[in-house]
């Protein structure tokens, strides 16, 4: 299961690399949870890719170049269901990276993991202090 969680964040990374809204948006189940400091309900397709484009535009703004990821924890809930912790690099364009970490239950339907909960827990301090 981790050789299959390991390549859905690969596929999520690249995604963001491209810049493309709709390929970031389409590992992201509707309806889904986005907790920050308050809890965000992404109830349609539409929400989530209007999200998406604001967090690239950000992204912009700040100077993204690149996203790398490490999986630094993965938990097995049965077949179908994972929790995952993402160690995430920002490269940046003339400022340091941006270094957090993010959490995401994962659930496999039709054969496709897609991300239901996301646990931003440390972005927005990274961004916040630069790096």
């Amino acid at each position: 299961m981790r050789a299959e969680i390991q390549r859905f964040f690969g596929r999520y990374a690249a995604a963001y690399n491209a810049r493309d809204a709709a390929a970031v948006a389409s590992h992201i189940s509707a309806p889904s949870l986005l907790i920050e400091k308050t809890a965000t309900v992404w109830s349609t397709e539409a929400d989530i890719l209007a999200a998406v484009n604001r967090l690239l535009r950000s992204y912009q703004v700040g100077g993204f170049v690149l996203a790398h990821l490490a999986l630094e924890q993965v938990v097995e809930l049965g077949s179908d269901d994972a929790v995952v912790e993402v160690a995430w690099t920002i490269e940046r364009r003339d400022a340091p990276p941006w270094r957090f970490r993010t959490g995401y239950n994962l659930h496999r339907a039709e054969g496709r993991w897609r991300i239901v909960v996301c646990t931003a827990f440390q972005e927005a301090a990274a961004r916040q202090r630069g790096g």
